[in-house]
């Protein structure tokens, strides 16, 4: 599994993914990230969906998702969207749409030059 770090109109994202039978599979998740003020160590923790600003260590149930994506070449470029949470605010959609931009070239890159 890959994971790229995203930023986006000053928020930050995972985006896990995988190559999976001539498709690549992703995850986004928004995060959080934070530095700890005794150590210096920074890291991030994944956002919950159900308590506001509340973080998890590691991956659950409560935690959010962005959405998933599928995308592949097949004589053209294929990818899918899905929408895993019951809600987003409406500044969310533009958001999602400025980290496609970004995800999109990243996975065409890994997929290789196609002949269009």
């Amino acid at each position: 599994m890959e994971q790229l770090f995203i930023e986006v109109e000053h928020e930050h994202f995972l985006v896990e993914f995988e190559e999976r039978g001539g498709w690549y599979d992703g995850t986004v998740y928004p995060i959080a990230q934070w530095e700890s003020a005794s150590t210096d160590e920074k890291s991030w923790s994944f956002v919950s969906k159900t308590s506001g600003g509340d973080t998890h260590d590691e991956l659950n149930d409560d935690c959010r998702i962005m959405f998933c994506f599928l995308f592949c070449w097949r004589g053209v470029w294929e990818g899918r969207l899905y929408f895993k949470d019951d809600e987003y605010w409406s500044n969310e959609l533009m958001v999602m749409a400025k980290l496609w931009e970004k995800i999109e070239p990243i996975i065409k890159d890994k997929i290789g030059p196609q002949e269009e």
